[in-house]
């Protein structure tokens, strides 16, 4: 297996609560998917860590995150 961890800094909070459901549905879907977990820390502050079958297929996701349009509330630290 094999992980792929994002650091993220919310703009919104609540605006990003309300987009977790559709990212965790398009991200849940992906292929090679094991598991999914989103943490918000204290202040503007999260991470994200998704679990996948292989490396290729966490490579995919990472390509896939860097080629997508932006989150809307939250940037993204190095993926």
């Amino acid at each position: 297996m094999h992980a792929v961890v994002i650091p993220a800094q919310f703009n919104d909070k609540s605006a990003a609560r309300s987009e977790l459901d559709g990212l965790v549905s398009r991200i849940s879907n992906m292929p090679g998917f094991i598991a999914g977990y989103w943490v918000a820390m204290p202040g503007d502050r999260g991470t994200a860590m998704i679990v996948f079958d292989s490396e290729d297929a966490a490579q995919r996701y990472v390509v896939s995150v860097r080629s997508g349009p932006p989150f809307y509330s939250m940037n993204l630290g190095n993926v």
